[in-house]
C-alpha cells in the first residue's frame, strides 16, 4: 500500500506539521505560513495547452474521470509509516481481544492512527474502531495542525501498488516544467534588520507595511526599549533606488536597515513525481473517508450510529465517551493522548477513575493507549500494581533510551519523506541540546575483597537477615564514614534494617558469627580490618581517602565548586569529615554535601560560570538526570562492581526512569516483534541492573516524605516558594472563614475576575495602596490551598508547547522556550554570581555579600534605590519541578528599563573588574524577560501578538480555561501589612497564621 495526504502544507518549511505554527488563508486557495513567511497555493492549474501529452494520457488511463479543459489539482504528499509505527499496525491487525496496552511513545504526537485505521478495517471485515481524540474548533481562515479525524479525511491511498501507471518520457518532460513559480507568490515586501553594534547579534524581520510605516514602527519600538538615541545608523534601500544611510547618533547601540525588495516568498521543496503519479492513476486512488465513512459522535447531538465501522469521540465528553464505549463495544479502542486522562489524577478528578474502570471491566476490546508527555509519566505508576495488575495493562516503554538504542542497533533510523500529519520522523525525537557532561569512573580496587566475601551469606537461610547483612556491606562500600565508631555518633557508619533495628559493625558481625561460625567471621573481620584500620588500631576509610585526594585536587582550580553526594543518613557525618580537613573559609564555601534528590535544588540557585563537579559513590537517583544537569563533570568512585553498574546505568540512561521508564516485558505479554526483540535485547544485557533500579525507584516513591500518608490518588505538587524571613514585612490577607495567607509585598498574584484570570503585580502598586488593591479579590489556589502564580503555570505550558518555537525581539532570536527562559534569567544569575564571587574573594558570608552588593547597586542611579528591594532581585523566587527539571522563577523579572541594565553591568565591571560582564548579554536578558512577560500578559488579556505565535497563544489559553473552572479561590476580606516573628512559606492558606505574627 502507498499513502498520501492532501492537507494544506507549506511547500517550504512543511508547517503546520513541523512545530505547529499556523497557516493563514489570505484568499481562496492562497495561504501564508506564519513560520517562514511563504505565501503559496496548494493547487496546480492543469490544462491541455501547457501539458498536452499528460492531459491526454490522464484521460486515456482514467476514462471514468469527467473530462474538463482546466482543473486545479491539490498537491499530494507521500507518507510512509516508520518502523515502530508499522510494527504496531501489523500487530494490532491480528491481535485477539481483550487486551489493555499502554505505550510510552517517543514522539510528541501519535500520527499514524489514520493508516492503522485503514489497514485494520481492510483486514478485519465487520469490526469496528473507536478513536478518542481532541476535536478542537478552528478559527475561520486559520489552518492548524490537523487532528486525527482531519488527517483521515485528507488521506488517500493505493491498495495495490503493483499495477500503477508510470509516465512516459513525454509526460515526464512536461512534469519538469513545474517549478516554484506555479505555487509560490512573488511579492514586494519590506525587510528590516536590527543589529546590536559591537556584537554578532542581529535579527531579520519581514513586514507587509510600507517603508515609512516600517521605519516609524521599528524606531518607536527600539526607542521605548533602548532609549531615545539608541539607533546609530539607519539605512533605507527602496526598490530600484540607491540605498541611503543616515547617521542618527554616533554613540547609538543599534544599526537598523530597511530594504524594500521583490522576491518569491519561499522555496518550493516538493517531489513533483508524487503529483504526476496521482494524476496518471486517479482512478486507482482510494479516499479513506469514502472507503470507511467516519462517524463523529457528540454528547450534545442525537447520534445515529448506523453501520459505521469508524467512530470518533471527543475526549472532553468524559461521561458520554465511556457510556458510548460500553454501548457500542468496539473491537479496537484508541486513546492517542492518554495523558489527558491521567493528568486528571493531579486534581483527583473523574477522568482518571473512569478510564481505570473501563480498563478493569474490559472483556471485549483491544484498548491501546499512548503516553507522549514525559512530565506525566510518573503518574502512571508503571512499576506499581495499579496498571499492570489491577487493570491488567501491558506497558510497552518505547521511549526509553535503552529501548531506542537497541531498536536502532538492528534497524538504523532513516526518514524517507518530509514532515507530515500521518507519520512521525525519527529526527522529530528531541535531541539533547546541552553539552554532554564529562564523566570519570575511579575504581578503588582493594574494596573488591569485601564484595567477593558476600557469597558466604548464601548459607544464611533467614532471607530477611541475609538481605540486611548484604545491604549493610553494599552501603558500607558507598560510604565515607567510620566503620568501627560508636553507632550513636554522627560520623560512624550505620543503617536501618528489617531484622535488626540498627545495622552497625557490632550487630552485623555478631550475626555473622552466630549464623556462619567463627571461621567465616574471621575472614570478614580480617578483610575489614585491613581496609578500615591502620595497623589494626587507627580507624580509616579507603573510599574517603581517595575522595579526599580528589577533592583537594579539584579545589586547586578556583572556578571549581564541588558537590559530594552521599546517603541522607551520612550528611552530617560527611560534613564532619570535611571540617577535619581544615579548608580555608573560601574553599569550604566551594564544597557542598548533598543527596541526589536535593542536588537539583542546589543547581537551580547556582550562578553560571562556575565549574560544577559532582563527586559520588552511587548512581544518580530517579529524580535526577545527569543529561539534564547543569553540572560540568561527574566523578564516580567505588568498587569494581559498583562502578561498572553505575556506568551501565548512566550510559543507558536508566535513571531517567521517572520520565522515560524501561519495563521488561514478561514472557506471556504480547507485543510487536520489533518491540519485543528490542525489549529482550535490552533486558538480557542489563536485566539485574534494570530490576535493581526499578526496585529503588519504587522504594524511593514509597519512602519519600512527600508521598507518605497520602491517598493513592492524591499527588503532591513539587512546588515551593522562598520563605518570608523573620522581621520582614508582608501582606496578610484573611478570608471569610478566618484563614490567612502571607503575601510578599513585591509578588505577582493570579486572581479570577468573572470567568477569566488576570495578574496583580504588586511591584507596580504604591505601598500605601497595596492593602486596598487586594481586598475583594479572588486569588487562585489549588486543592491544597497553595496559590500557584500564573508565572509558574506559564512555565509549565511553555515547556509543554514551545519547545521548538522561535522567539524574536529586537536584534535577538531564541530557538525554543528553554533558551529564552535561560536568557531571561541571565541578568539575575550575573548578580548572584557577583555576590558569590565577592563572598569567596573577600572571605565574608553570603549574607554580608548580599548587603554589600545591594547597597552598591543602590548608588548607581537606578530607578530602584532601596537596597532591601534590590536584594530581592536575586533572593525572592518560587521553584517548580517538572519531570527531571527544576525551574527557579524570580518574583521580580527585570529592572525598570534597559538603562538600568546598562548601569548595573557598567557598575559591576567598574567595581568588580574580574567579573567582566558583557553588556550585550544583559540587554539580551532584559529583552528576553520583557518578551516573556508581554507574552504571558497577552494570554490573560486576550491580546494577541505576532501571527507566528498565535497557535501557541491559543493552546495555552485552552489550558487556562480548564484551570479556571477547576481551581479553588481564596476570597480576600481583609488585608493588613504585618511583620513576622518566624519565617513562613508564603502564598499558602493557613489557619494558624497568628503564630507567625510579631506581638
Amino acid at each position: 500500500m502507498k499513502y498520501f495526504h492532501l492537507c494544506i502544507t507549506c511547500p517550504d518549511c512543511k508547517e503546520p506539521h513541523l512545530i505547529g505554527t499556523q497557516l493563514e488563508e489570505l484568499d481562496s486557495d492562497l495561504f501564508k505560513c506564519n513560520n517562514c513567511g511563504c505565501i503559496f497555493t496548494n493547487k496546480l492549474k492543469f490544462y491541455k495547452e501547457r501539458f498536452p501529452r499528460t492531459f491526454d494520457e490522464v484521460y486515456r488511463l482514467n476514462p471514468s474521470i469527467p473530462k474538463v479543459s482546466t482543473s486545479f489539482i491539490n498537491l499530494p504528499w507521500a507518507v510512509e509509516s516508520n518502523l515502530l509505527e508499522q510494527s504496531y499496525i501489523d500487530w494490532l491487525k491480528d491481535l485477539t481481544p481483550p487486551n489493555n496496552i499502554l505505550v510510552t511513545w517517543p514522539w510528541k504526537k501519535v500520527k499514524f492512527i489514520p493508516i492503522l485505521i485503514v489497514q485494520y478495517l481492510l483486514q478485519n471485515e465487520g469490526k469496528r474502531i473507536a478513536v478518542i481524540d481532541e476535536m478542537q474548533d478552528h478559527e475561520d481562515h486559520i489552518i492548524n495542525t490537523p487532528n486525527i479525524l482531519e488527517s483521515f479525511y485528507k488521506m488517500v491511498f493505493y491498495d495495490d501498488v503493483s499495477q500503477l501507471n508510470e509516465g512516459s518520457a513525454e509526460t515526464n518532460n512536461e512534469m519538469k516544467k513545474i517549478d516554484g513559480t506555479d505555487f509560490i507568490k512573488l511579492e514586494k515586501v519590506v525587510e528590516y534588520e536590527e543589529k546590536r553594534v559591537g556584537s554578532k547579534d542581529r535579527t531579520k524581520y519581514t513586514t507587509d507595511k510600507s517603508v515609512i510605516q516600517c521605519k516609524n514602527m521599528v524606531l518607536k519600538q527600539l526607542r521605548s526599549e533602548y532609549g531615545k538615541n539608541c539607533v546609530r545608523n539607519l539605512t533605507i534601500k527602496r526598490l530600484e533606488k540607491e540605498k541611503v544611510t543616515s547617521l542618527l547618533n554616533p554613540d547609538g547601540k543599534i544599526d537598523l536597515r530597511i530594504d524594500e525588495i521583490e522576491k518569491y516568498t519561499g522555496k518550493f521543496k516538493y517531489d513533483k513525481r508524487w503529483l504526476w503519479e496521482n494524476l496518471l492513476n486517479s482512478e486507482k486512488l482510494v479516499r479513506a473517508r469514502k472507503k470507511f465513512p467516519p462517524k463523529y459522535l457528540k454528547a450534545s447531538a442525537k447520534n445515529n450510529l448506523g453501520d459505521s465501522r469508524l467512530i470518533f469521540l471527543n475526549q472532553e465528553d468524559r461521561e458520554f465517551i465511556f457510556e458510548k464505549l460500553k454501548e457500542i463495544k468496539p473491537d479496537l479502542v484508541i486513546f492517542p493522548n492518554c495523558d489527558w486522562f491521567i493528568e486528571d489524577k493531579l486534581r483527583n478528578g473523574p477522568n482518571y477513575r473512569s478510564l481505570l474502570q473501563l480498563l478493569k471491566q474490559n472483556n471485549t476490546s483491544n484498548i491501546i493507549m499512548f503516553s507522549t508527555n514525559k512530565d506525566y509519566r510518573h503518574l502512571y505508576n508503571i512499576y506499581g500494581t495499579t496498571l499492570s495488575e489491577e487493570s491488567n495493562v501491558s506497558v510497552h516503554t518505547c521511549d526509553s533510551a535503552i529501548f531506542l538504542n537497541k531498536l536502532w542497533e538492528k534497524n538504523p533510523p532513516t526518514d524517507k519523506y518530509c514532515y507530515n500529519p500521518l507519520s512521525s520522523l525519527w529526527k522529530e525525537i528531541r535531541k539533547q541540546s546541552h553539552k554532554e557532561p564529562l564523566i570519570k569512573y575511579i575504581i578503588v580496587k582493594p574494596l573488591d575483597d569485601i564484595m567477593e566475601k558476600l557469597g558466604y551469606l548464601n548459607e544464611i537461610f533467614n532471607q530477611t537477615l541475609k538481605r540486611d547483612i548484604a545491604y549493610f556491606f553494599r552501603e558500607l562500600l558507598k560510604s565515607f564514614l567510620d566503620l568501627y565508631g560508636n553507632p550513636s555518633s554522627i560520623d560512624s557508619f550505620k543503617r536501618k534494617g528489617n531484622s535488626l533495628d540498627i545495622l552497625s559493625y557490632d550487630s552485623v558481625m555478631a550475626m555473622i558469627k552466630e549464623k556462619l561460625g567463627a571461621s567465616i567471621y574471621d575472614k570478614f573481620n580480617n578483610s575489614l580490618s585491613s581496609l578500615y584500620t591502620i595497623n589494626g588500631e587507627l580507624h580509616t576509610n579507603l573510599l574517603w581517602m581517595e575522595a579526599k585526594k580528589i577533592l583537594l585536587e579539584l579545589l586547586q582550580i578556583r572556578d571549581n565548586v564541588v558537590s559530594i553526594i552521599v546517603n541522607s543518613r551520612d550528611l552530617e557525618g560527611t560534613q564532619t569529615l570535611i571540617n577535619e580537613i581544615f579548608l580555608s573559609d573560601a574553599d569550604a564555601k566551594r564544597v557542598q554535601i548533598s543527596t541526589w534528590d536535593n542536588l537539583a535544588n542546589i543547581e537551580s540557585g547556582m550562578p553560571p560560570n562556575f565549574n560544577h563537579v559532582i563527586l559520588a559513590t552511587s548512581y544518580p537517583s530517579m529524580g535526577y538526570s545527569i543529561y539534564d544537569s547543569k553540572a560540568n563533570e561527574f566523578i564516580f568512585l567505588g568498587t569494581t562492581a559498583n562502578v561498572e553498574k553505575t556506568k551501565a546505568i548512566v550510559n543507558n540512561r536508566l535513571v531517567d526512569i521517572k520520565s522515560r521508564p524501561f519495563r521488561i516485558l514478561s514472557e506471556h505479554e504480547t507485543a510487536p516483534n520489533v518491540v519485543k526483540e528490542a525489549n529482550m535485547a535490552a533486558s538480557a544485557l542489563l536485566h539485574d541492573t534494570i530490576q535493581e533500579v526499578a526496585e529503588d525507584y519504587v522504594l524511593s516513591e514509597i519512602n519519600s516524605p512527600a508521598v507518605k500518608n497520602k491517598d493513592e490518588n492524591e499527588i503532591v505538587r513539587h512546588y515551593e516558594y522562598a520563605k518570608i524571613r523573620v522581621g520582614e514585612e508582608a501582606l496578610l490577607i484573611i478570608d471569610s472563614m478566618g484563614n490567612g495567607m502571607f503575601i510578599p509585598v513585591d509578588s505577582n498574584l493570579t486572581v479570577k475576575e468573572r470567568e477569566n484570570l488576570t495578574e496583580i503585580d504588586l511591584t507596580s502598586i504604591r505601598d500605601r495602596e497595596k492593602e486596598k488593591a487586594l481586598v475583594g479579590k479572588n486569588i487562585l489556589v489549588d486543592s491544597e490551598g497553595l496559590h500557584r502564580s500564573f508565572k509558574s503555570l506559564f512555565i509549565i505550558y511553555m515547556r509543554k508547547y514551545a519547545e521548538n518555537t522561535v522567539f524574536r525581539k529586537g536584534p535577538y532570536e531564541w530557538n525554543g522556550f528553554e533558551e529564552i527562559f535561560a536568557d531571561s534569567q541571565r541578568w539575575i544569575n550575573d548578580l548572584r554570581r557577583t555576590m558569590e564571587n565577592y563572598s569567596l574573594k573577600n572571605d565574608v558570608t553570603e549574607f554580608a555579600a548580599n548587603n554589600q552588593l545591594s547597597k552598591y547597586l543602590s548608588t548607581l542611579g537606578l530607578y530602584a534605590s532601596d537596597p532591601e528591594y534590590i536584594k530581592k532581585w536575586w533572593n525572592d523566587y518560587e521553584v517548580i519541578e517538572l519531570g527531571d527539571s527544576k525551574y527557579r522563577i524570580y518574583w521580580i523579572e527585570h529592572p525598570k528599563s534597559i538603562t538600568d541594565i546598562q548601569k548595573i553591568y557598567e557598575g559591576i565591571n567598574s567595581k568588580f573588574p574580574d567579573m567582566n560582564l558583557e553588556l550585550a548579554n544583559g540587554e539580551r536578558s532584559y529583552l528576553a524577560s520583557i518578551f516573556l512577560q508581554d507574552f504571558r500578559r497577552s494570554i490573560l488579556s486576550g491580546r494577541k501578538l505576532e501571527k507566528d505565535l498565535r497557535f501557541l497563544h491559543d493552546q495555552i489559553k485552552v489550558e487556562l480555561s480548564g484551570l479556571v473552572k477547576e481551581s479553588g479561590l481564596f476570597k480576600v476580606v481583609h488585608c493588613f501589612r504585618v511583620k513576622l516573628r518566624d519565617e513562613v512559606v508564603p502564598l499558602k492558606t493557613l489557619n494558624n497564621y497568628k503564630d507567625y505574627l510579631e506581638p
